[in-house]
């Protein structure tokens, strides 16, 4: 760029709210993608830029050992569908 050449900004929009309201969300589980309900707790700039936290499984199984590995996780829009119960 030259020095009479504006500069380009580009900025990311995340249209996902932090609030309690869960969303389905892919996850793995025994070494395979199931959906899970989760909530999203944060974004960041890095990629993957969303961070999920598992509540339960489709079904409202909470038991720990029904639940992914890790309770949090880093994952992209593909990953997440909006749910209402």
């Amino acid at each position: 760029m030259g020095h009479g050449e504006p500069k380009l900004t580009l900025t990311l929009t995340l249209t996902l709210t932090l609030t309690p309201n869960p969303n389905l969300n892919q996850g793995l589980h025994a070494g395979s993608r199931k959906r899970f309900k989760a909530q999203v707790v944060s974004h960041r700039t890095q990629f993957p830029r969303i961070v999920v936290k598992y509540m339960s499984t489709e079904d409202d199984n909470t038991n720990p050992i029904a639940l992914p590995e890790m309770p949090t996780a880093y994952v992209t829009m593909a990953d997440i569908e909006p749910k209402d119960w």
